[in-house]
């Protein structure tokens, strides 16, 4: 990670973006990150993450309401947070 991205934000090596459109999608990238991850072995764990992973998942929905085509959007952001050296 470093600074100096875009507008000074900052930059993740590795970071990746998929659009999905169904659970599958969404469990096969989990699947491919899973599988990237670094795993080695430390007196306190023998299956201990060398690597942090964060699944981002922002999920947005359209629906008519009415005969007019007014429609209802919602949107929602779920972060999920694996932290290297954090298991037990």
């Amino acid at each position: 990670m470093s600074s100096g991205g875009k507008n000074g934000g900052t930059v993740v090596r590795g970071l990746s973006s998929k659009v999905v459109s169904d659970a599958k999608q969404v469990l096969d990238c989990m699947t491919t990150a899973a599988q990237a991850r670094r795993v080695g072995e430390t007196n306190m764990n023998k299956q201990s993450s060398r690597s942090h992973c964060i699944f981002t998942i922002s999920v947005e929905a359209k629906q008519q309401i009415n005969s007019k085509g007014d429609t209802m959007e919602c949107r929602g952001k779920l972060h999920l947070v694996d932290l290297a050296g954090s298991g037990m």
